[in-house]
């Protein structure tokens, strides 16, 4: 793989570049490369999820022109030497962008102060794409948050049962049916002018933020590639989930998962800090049940790849996927009685 991202940071303009492995990811792989006093954030696409890498480009291209224009920061993509912002080798795909120093993210256990950035950052972003036109962006992955769609793949995973799994997780299975009243909410948002479509990021976890390394301030989100349409609860929905447990979403201890519920406010409270002026009284009216749709949906992602195999997230041991899928379903209990209970609000 070294030699091959080598050969990507040379089509890229830095010849006998140095590697330094940022994240293996659940989805990319992703390099500091750096030739002398030049660095580049280089990354090798996953064509198997992003079967469309040329979307990625013209999406972020015309993110990062908008927020040009309103003198918002986004890392730039760098071009190959042969002008292309995508290089292709031996049946792989690499981009780079500019390489940030200084800078740092954080992937579990932030701060409340850290958080309350995170998510203000997050909102300041979804401000200012408010008036990008929408029909500019193209999904990279179709449907991505329809929960109608994901809770339909989920069923259809139950029926194959490609893997023959089906009958050792029928705890799972039932959990996730009982709680289909949060496809049915999600299937009322259509239409209903108190949601409204807006440009979102989609993978609003804090590992996406940048902070600078001096001043401990949010820089900027990364990772845009799969903004797209969507509604209020797939941002700050997706930061409460991947943020609020105690325990990162891979660990096998889900019976020892907490809400840090400091945390949660600090989440709530800073994405309210930009959005507040965005959002329709509906959206803020169910603000906290963002988190709730949000982990249902990845519960039922988790399970779903578990029944098929294991074909879409990256798995270092056989029940990975259960584990991620049960991490999950505890979080979603104990984010339902946080709300039932502390914020006194209705789970539906």
């Amino acid at each position: 793989m070294n030699s091959e991202a080598r050969q990507a940071a040379e089509a890229f303009g830095l010849k006998d570049a140095g590697l330094q492995v940022i994240s293996e990811g659940l989805i990319h792989q992703t390099f500091r490369a750096t030739a002398g006093t030049t660095s580049l954030l280089l990354q090798q696409i996953n064509t198997r999820v992003f079967t469309k890498p040329e979307l990625l480009i013209s999406n972020y291209l015309h993110i990062c022109h908008h927020l040009k224009s309103k003198n918002i920061f986004l890392p730039e993509a760098v071009p190959s030497l042969s002008g292309n912002y995508l290089y292709f080798s031996n049946g792989t795909v690499w981009r780079a962008t500019a390489y940030l120093p200084d800078t740092f993210t954080v992937s579990t256990h932030p701060t409340p102060d850290l958080a309350f950035r995170a998510a203000a950052c997050f909102a300041r972003y979804l401000e200012a794409l408010s008036d990008l036109n929408p029909n500019l962006i193209q999904p990279a992955i179709s449907d991505f948050h329809n929960l109608r769609n994901r809770y339909l793949m989920f069923e259809e995973a139950c029926e194959r049962d490609s893997a023959n799994r089906k009958m050792k997780i029928s705890f799972l299975i039932d959990g996730l049916r009982s709680r289909f009243q949060y496809v049915r909410f999600f299937d009322s948002l259509a239409g209903n002018s108190g949601f409204v479509l807006r440009i979102m990021h989609c993978d609003c976890k804090i590992s996406n933020i940048l902070f600078d390394r001096n001043t401990q301030q949010a820089v900027c989100p990364v990772d845009w590639d799969t903004a797209m349409p969507g509604y209020f609860f797939s941002d700050i929905g997706d930061l409460i989930r991947s943020t609020v447990s105690a325990l990162p979403e891979s660990s096998p201890d889900f019976t020892l998962l907490e809400i840090r519920k400091d945390i949660y406010h600090a989440l709530t409270s800073g994405y309210l800090s930009h959005a507040a002026g965005l959002l329709t009284e509906t959206e803020k009216q169910y603000l906290h049940y963002a988190g709730l749709l949000m982990t249902y949906m990845q519960a039922l992602r988790f399970t779903t790849d578990y029944l098929n195999g294991d074909v879409y997230y990256k798995t270092t041991y056989p029940d990975q996927n259960l584990h991620r899928a049960m991490n999950q379903l505890t979080l979603l209990e104990k984010l339902e009685a946080f709300i039932t209970f502390e914020m006194n609000l209705p789970v539906f």
